[in-house]
């Protein structure tokens, strides 16, 4: 099929700036619309799947980046990649890459010059200047602007230029209704990592972690196994058939599938963003972990905040992402969720959100492990995973109500178990969900209207239900009448003993 002949839904709209056949649309800059606090869905998954791809890389990394544009990628190599060996940009459009030079001066002034970067104007459907082969291919939410054949060819291009072992980093973003519209909004999803190299092969060196998992691709000989939507030798890479789904709940991230012994069907999320360590690992002596969760106005941040205290230097608090500085990253994505002051950061993209707050979950955990841990006994951990997949499956099952809220947690759950370890233990503190909201309105300064309170009333509900899937790593209190000095002094308790514990299992 050829671009003529494609659907009017697929076709490029009126008044995109093109080059030749090209549409030369740009993301817009999520750096400067974030520190706004505007919250758009492209641009979080946008500066997400852009962190996620420099914290992958390895000291001496060559990078590509494929459709470069504006140079946007850059900011997180400086900033959190600095030990790469260099850095090559392609890109059709000589205005997008004066403005990716404008940028590269703006970061050597605060970083220096940390590694070599070269910008290259290219057509990437034809044939490449010479170049070195390369480490790290990023492709992220260009492919979509070109032809089919020409966008088929471009993949072509980028994985002959893989070095044996090297890796891709592809993601298109997806409308939210099948029409094209101007009002669309983009869905942005990572759709596939694919490595180039032998099967088996796994590359070595300081600094690199084995990257596996249900979005993996291996390129390679003939017969080489393939996983994930694209699959191809070294300088075929096609996408896979039968991989094209509908749109509608689909194409925004979700994919429905019929229950198994049951009618009716059930919301599943999309997986990984990209493929990630299966777990992180604590270096050293393995402190317990301990989460303390809870709906909102239960007493759950004092309690974590006196304990820790009390614990002193044997204990290491992890605050809540809302509590995060807000010139962090973390800050700065829960400050473009709340800017509308939504009680539960909802911005009518719940998709979007669920990523978002997961892969904020996994750069918790990832950050822990870089720690010095010495001397620390226990981490107490403010609201872990369990709070994204109960709240996040409560708002999400608003809009789709089909869908089990219950299976929603569990899938979330098992889905990120593949990115970052669980705590040890979980304390669930319990309460009158009425009383609860009524404190967490004072908390906030207005009251809240009834759907609210319906929301906390059924998130309550599902960290019952999520605590009684897992038994053994749940501890429920129940602090209906306790005061918050007296919750505090019950988790206190519960930590102390399993300390105890580990200590006399240790002996």
């Amino acid at each position: 099929m050829n671009a003529a002949q494609l659907p009017e839904q697929y076709a490029t709209r009126p008044g995109t700036p093109m080059v030749g056949p090209y549409s030369t649309n740009q993301m817009d800059d999520f750096y400067h619309a974030l520190g706004r606090g505007e919250a758009k869905a492209s641009g979080l998954m946008n500066l997400l799947q852009h962190l996620i791809v420099a914290e992958q890389c390895a000291p001496d990394s060559r990078v590509l980046d494929v459709c470069c544009g504006r140079g946007l990628a850059l900011p997180l190599l400086y900033r959190y990649a600095p030990k790469i060996a260099r850095y090559v940009g392609l890109d059709i459009s000589v205005d997008n890459l004066d403005e990716a030079r404008e940028r590269i001066e703006a970061l050597r002034a605060r970083y220096g010059d940390p590694f070599p970067v070269d910008l290259v104007e290219c057509d990437v459907a034809q044939p490449w200047p010479a170049l070195p082969s390369f480490d790290i291919a990023l492709y992220t939410s260009a492919l979509e602007h070109l032809p089919f054949e020409l966008g088929a060819q471009s993949l072509r291009n980028t994985a002959a230029a893989l070095a044996p072992g090297g890796v891709l980093y592809l993601s298109t973003p997806r409308s939210r209704r099948p029409p094209a519209a101007p009002a669309a909004v983009p869905r942005p999803c990572l759709r596939v990592v694919a490595r180039r190299g032998r099967a088996g092969h796994r590359r070595d060196g300081p600094g690199h972690r084995e990257r596996a998992g249900p979005a993996a691709a291996r390129t390679g000989r003939p017969g080489d196994r393939a996983h994930g939507p694209l699959r191809g030798h070294r300088s075929h890479l096609v996408p896979r058939p039968g991989r094209t789904r509908a749109q509608g709940a689909a194409g925004r991230g979700l994919r429905r599938r019929r229950s198994r012994g049951r009618h009716g069907t059930a919301l599943r999320l999309q997986e990984a963003i990209m493929t990630m360590s299966i777990t992180t690992p604590i270096p050293g002596a393995t402190p317990l972990w301990v989460s303390i969760e809870g709906i909102n106005g239960v007493g759950k941040t004092s309690a974590a905040r006196s304990v820790a205290a009390t614990l002193g230097a044997r204990g290491l608090l992890l605050d809540e992402l809302t509590d995060q500085p807000g010139d962090t990253l973390p800050g700065l994505v829960i400050a473009a969720l709340s800017a509308e002051g939504d009680p539960f950061l909802r911005t009518g993209h719940p998709v979007v959100e669920t990523l978002a707050l997961l892969a904020l979950q996994v750069r918790k955990a990832e950050r822990l492990a870089e720690r010095d841990l010495a001397g620390v006994d226990v981490i107490i951990e403010d609201r872990a995973v369990d709070s994204v997949a109960v709240y996040q499956a409560a708002i999400l099952c608003s809009q789709y109500s089909e869908a089990s809220p219950e299976a929603v947690v569990r899938h979330v759950l098992s889905s990120l178990r593949r990115w970052r370890a669980f705590p040890d233990v979980t304390i669930l503190l319990t309460g009158d969900p009425t009383v609860c909201a009524a404190r967490f309105a004072d908390r906030i300064g207005h009251p809240l209207v009834p759907p609210d309170v319906r929301v906390i009333e059924q998130i309550d509900a599902l960290y019952r239900a999520a605590a009684d899937d897992d038994p053994g790593r749940y501890t429920l209190v129940d602090v209906g009448d306790l005061s918050p000095q007296d919750t505090a002094a019950a988790v206190e308790d519960i930590v102390t003993t399993l300390l105890d514990r580990q200590a006399a299992h240790a002996s």
